[in-house]
């Protein structure tokens, strides 16, 4: 039975109406785009204006990065003089830090939300990068700003000098919680009764990287939470009909279920779709977040990333690396060691 808005009513209609995606028209640059393409990507320049390149639409096979070029030294240090324990932040920093440099726009373009403070702070901390993209020590001396800005604004934790705040923690308590208004989607499925049922949520949750692929090829996707449950009113399965975007939502979040006592649910990281679509909403993954133990004999967790450059992997471990981005193998990271919590998408237009 497929759906028909035409049966809604009242404050469902409402949200419904509310929910629909606008469909954004695509620019000349990305209307050659398709799956297969097989071309190297065009933009090699960090300053390279986005309006010229469609690159961060397209998945070519490309060598490996150069050694020399700019990406090495993206990443936050993790050794600063205002905050400790900054790791779960940091990863989300440096790919804000990333996108800042190579696309300054694109977010801008996503922000549909007003007078909100997580969009006011993320544009501010883009700014405030592109002003410093000239300037090396300039542009270092923004992390620790960028760290101090989310703080401030986004955690309500003030600065004071001589004294370090500690992060400790994990993303969903510095990163994700602060973020759900622009992670809402909804699942929307069908029984015989009259009304279909909306689930909103903000997060997918996935077994194994691979599961993404539901998310595309499915008629009833496993990864839904209505998947093989029957209603209690008309006792009938649910039918999933689709998953709703809004236009407000710019970043999709998959988290990562893994279990150590069952080998068999590790799978390559690699295995998750770059891309992600709904309707005419296009989301792009832009990095997975990891954690390990500090030491083989230490319960402390700390948390690194690996983050989708040119459709190269690098890994970034403020750290242990400082701010440098490494090349990863094909296979990532090795699982007995680093266990994979998250991967963020990003709409792309």
């Amino acid at each position: 039975m497929a759906f028909d808005p035409s049966t809604l009513t009242g404050e469902d209609l409402i949200n419904y109406r509310n929910l629909v995606p606008v469909q954004v028209p695509l620019t000349s640059t990305e209307t050659t785009w398709h799956t297969s393409r097989q071309s190297q990507a065009s933009d090699f320049s960090m300053n390279t204006p986005i309006e010229k390149t469609n690159s961060h639409l397209i998945t070519p096979k490309m060598p490996w990065y150069p050694r020399w070029v700019p990406y090495i030294v993206l990443g936050l240090m993790w050794h600063n003089a205002h905050f400790n324990n900054s790791c779960n932040l940091d990863s989300f920093l440096t790919f804000l830090k990333i996108m800042s440099l190579k696309h300054p726009n694109m977010f801008f373009a996503c922000f549909r939300l007003y007078d909100d403070v997580v969009h006011n702070t993320i544009r501010e901390i883009i700014m405030a990068y592109q002003s410093a993209k000239h300037d090396p020590q300039l542009l270092n001396a923004q992390d620790d700003l960028a760290r101090i800005v989310w703080c401030q604004n986004v955690l309500g934790i003030n600065t004071i000098p001589g004294r370090k705040v500690d992060l400790i923690g994990d993303e969903e308590r510095n990163v994700f919680h602060h973020m759900k208004k622009s992670m809402m989607f909804q699942w929307v499925y069908r029984c015989c009764c009259i009304k279909p049922q909306f689930l909103t949520r903000h997060t997918f949750s996935v077994e194994e990287g691979g599961q993404t692929k539901d998310l595309a090829g499915s008629l009833n996707p496993c990864l839904g939470p209505l998947f093989m449950k029957k209603c209690n009113r008309c006792h009938q399965a649910f039918v999933f009909e689709t998953v709703i975007v809004p236009e407000t939502t710019w970043l999709l979040r998959v988290m990562i279920q893994t279990f150590p006592s069952n080998r068999h649910n590790f799978q390559n990281a690699m295995h998750l779709l770059p891309f992600l679509s709904f309707g005419k909403s296009l989301f792009k993954l832009g990095y997975i977040s990891f954690h390990n133990k500090v030491s083989p004999n230490s319960n402390l967790l700390h948390q690194t990333s690996c983050h989708l450059i040119q459709d190269q992997w690098f890994h970034y471990d403020g750290l242990n690396y400082g701010g440098e981005l490494r090349n990863t193998t094909n296979a990532l990271l090795p699982i007995e060691k680093f266990k994979p919590l998250n991967a963020i998408y990003f709409r792309v237009h």
